[in-house]
């Protein structure tokens, strides 16, 4: 019985052994289908992923091959000459357009020199442009004389175009784009000569102006007049003076290199030095102070006559009796494009009653009527003196301005 007991406890213990093993097979068969599963599953999606990169790499390629064939086109059937240089500036490709353009075929224009199409006055401007763009890496154009196979001239235009390296600190390449300019260099000296012409037309019309203007006044002095007769004589210098103002402006612009404005500070300096010189008296004494403006002809002529008129008036009225005393014009630039004109002295000053007879002088009438036409504004102020201020817009750029450009 202990031996039959015992026999069956090893047989129990047997197949319990059995038994476990068979499970730890199992659940290791388990897990080696879950990893085969998993491989599977992760060999699937890569092959997926390699069917969707492959496709996207052939449809990049089918992209990049349309887009190659398509610029290859474009660069083929240009009327410009295409160059591509490299970093070293040696040609790697050239336009069929050189035929139509130089002369020369492909075969012909591949072995040569671009600076040998190049007029040799024009080779230097032409190989300066090119080390600018090599050593700024931006694009820059020139133009310049070409010469074709038959030795046969035109201008044309050459345009630098850098290709940069990705990180933007050197240059990959340089593509050279050569047209034809003859038809817009023609138009640029056409409209060259135009303005050109133009101009000396304007010039030798103010010159003409001017001398008609010294004409008349010449004219008007022969006129003969009692000598003792001081009002006519005053009168025929007051027309003769402003005949001079308006001959003066024609004159400053046939000095300056505008043509439709005038420096009025120089207009002014040179107005007053001549009427001081007409009346030629040494006991009055005139000053200015100009600020450069340039201002355009319609408003420079009524300003010219304005300061002839008060400045008339100062010299005939202020100083009565051969008296000592100073007159001063100041052109004084106030900001937001106005000036204003001041002219002023020390003499005796306005009547109490000059406001309210103004309108009644015909030289007060003259000055309100040319301030109008400077869309001006006029004050008066009669204390130590006279003085005169307008203040008006000048539509014209500054002087000093110009001079900069």
């Amino acid at each position: 019985q202990k031996l039959q007991v015992k026999h069956i406890n090893n047989r129990t213990i047997g197949m319990e052994l059995i038994l476990l093993a068979s499970l730890s097979l199992v659940f290791l068969t388990e897990q080696q289908l879950r990893k085969i599963r998993t491989k599977k599953n992760d060999a699937s999606d890569l092959n997926i992923n390699l069917i969707k990169e492959i496709a996207g790499n052939e449809a990049a390629s089918s992209h990049l091959i349309q887009s190659q064939k398509r610029y290859q086109f474009l660069a083929e059937n240009s009327s410009d000459v295409i160059f591509l240089l490299n970093s070293d500036l040696v040609r790697a490709f050239v336009s069929k357009s050189c035929e139509k353009l130089f002369g020369y075929t492909v075969s012909e224009i591949s072995g040569m020199n671009p600076i040998e199409f190049i007029d040799p006055r024009h080779q230097p401007t032409f190989t300066q442009h090119l080390l600018e763009c090599l050593k700024s890496m931006q694009p820059t154009s020139c133009t310049f004389l070409a010469i074709k196979k038959d030795s046969a001239q035109f201008w044309a235009e050459a345009t630098f175009n850098p290709v940069h390296a990705p990180d933007k600190k050197s240059i990959l390449e340089i593509i050279l784009v050569i047209r034809d300019y003859s038809e817009q260099k023609k138009n640029e000296t056409e409209m060259y000569e135009n303005a050109r012409h133009k101009e000396l037309l304007l010039k030798e019309l103010h010159n003409r102006v001017k001398n008609n203007f010294a004409i008349l006044s010449s004219l008007v002095s022969m006129i003969n007049i009692d000598q003792n007769n001081q009002v006519y004589q005053e009168s025929l210098k007051g027309l003769q003076l402003r005949i001079r103002t308006m001959s003066l402006v024609h004159e400053q612009l046939f000095k300056s290199q505008e043509i439709d404005s005038v420096p009025l500070h120089l207009y002014l300096q040179t107005l007053s030095s001549i009427i001081v010189s007409s009346f030629n008296s040494g006991h009055i004494k005139l000053t200015t102070d100009l600020q450069p403006c340039l201002l355009s002809v319609d408003a420079t002529l009524p300003v010219g006559l304005i300061v002839n008129e008060l400045v008339l008036n100062a010299f005939k009225y202020a100083f009565p009796g051969q008296k000592d005393g100073s007159i001063n014009i100041s052109l004084l630039d106030i900001g937001e494009g106005n000036f204003q004109l001041i002219v002023k002295d020390n003499g005796i000053g306005l009547p109490t009653d000059f406001l309210s007879k103004i309108s009644n002088s015909m030289g007060s009438q003259i000055i309100s009527l040319l301030v109008q036409q400077i869309e001006g504004i006029i004050s008066i102020s009669s204390e130590n003196g006279s003085c005169f201020t307008i203040t008006f817009p000048v539509a014209t750029r500054n002087f000093a301005n110009t001079i900069a450009n």
